[in-house]
């Protein structure tokens, strides 16, 4: 196998239990059956089928575990093959959900590659590598030995997606944001630490085009909107206007960030300054 390069009370329960929920490595063999990867039209397997657990993956990518483990990373099947003078590393991340596949996808691709409508998407940065999001998915092309061509990494692609169980649609939670004025392409999503806090986790977010960013935080299974917005009303500042309630913090070097509690999570945005902030939050609480 080829290396590729490479708080208290309340709070301190709900980070509990948001680490609670990322994956337990468990035993798992070295090599997967044959069934559980796709085969290839024109291209010929070099070995075995690898599996990499949690636990293991950094011995495949050394240095980059750490980002795709914050993403809720579960397992990844890994196999090289050839055809003619190219070689090409098939990997395959299991991410967990929907949503953390789409998280590591965007962060991974970037704003530069070209992007097909293989899977849910694909994102092509060719020569070096192709990219897909698939269901709860993640796919990485790596060339090896030779090129990878357009035509190649489309056909390749399409016969993962293909293999791969689930539909081709977007996670449902990227459009619990407003719709109302936002900048398509700009939606991500942040796991853990969003805007480098600890309690701002996971966040679905996205540009507008009033210049400021929304941001969504999401509740989980183990805890209700109204969990997240007790959890940060321990540490945060609480502020009331005509009926609503806003929780606001300051951010050093950025400013202020607050939020409204929602049915669909804490809506928040940032703003350098805080009367701007609450006139923008009140609007958010219409």
């Amino acid at each position: 196998m080829k290396r590729l390069p490479a708080a208290f009370g309340l709070a301190a329960c709900l980070l509990a239990a948001i680490a609670a929920s990322a994956p337990v490595a468990a035993e798992t063999p070295a090599t997967a059956v044959a069934s559980e990867f796709p085969v290839f039209e024109g291209w010929s397997p070099l070995g075995e089928v690898e599996v990499f657990i949690p636990d293991t993956l950094w011995k495949l990518i050394n240095g980059a575990a750490d980002q795709y483990l914050a993403y809720g990373f579960e397992r990844l099947l890994y196999r090289e093959l050839i055809a003619g003078e190219r070689e090409l590393a098939v990997e395959i991340y299991n991410m967990g959900t929907r949503l953390n596949a789409y998280g590591i996808y965007r962060a991974e691709c970037g704003d530069g590659a070209a992007r097909l409508p293989v899977g849910v998407e694909a994102a092509l940065a060719l020569p070096h590598q192709a990219l897909m999001l698939a269901g709860a998915s993640f796919v990485r092309l790596t060339p090896l030995a030779g090129e990878l061509d357009e035509a190649a990494a489309h056909a390749l692609l399409g016969e993962v997606a293909s293999f791969l169980p689930g539909d081709d649609s977007w996670p449902e939670e990227l459009g619990w944001l407003p719709e109302r004025g936002r900048v398509a392409g700009t939606e991500g999503y942040t796991r853990r630490a969003y805007l480098g806090l600890r309690e701002l986790g996971p966040c679905v977010h996205a540009d507008y085009r009033n210049g400021h960013g929304l941001f969504l935080v999401l509740p989980g299974s183990q805890y209700s909107a109204e969990d997240l917005w007790q959890a940060l009303a321990e540490s945060w500042e609480s502020r009331r206007h005509r009926g609503s309630k806003f929780l606001l913090r300051e951010i050093p070097y950025r400013g202020w960030v607050g939020v409204v509690e929602t049915e669909r999570g804490l809506l928040g945005t940032v703003d350098e300054v805080e009367k701007r902030l609450l006139a923008r939050l009140r609007d958010l609480s219409r």
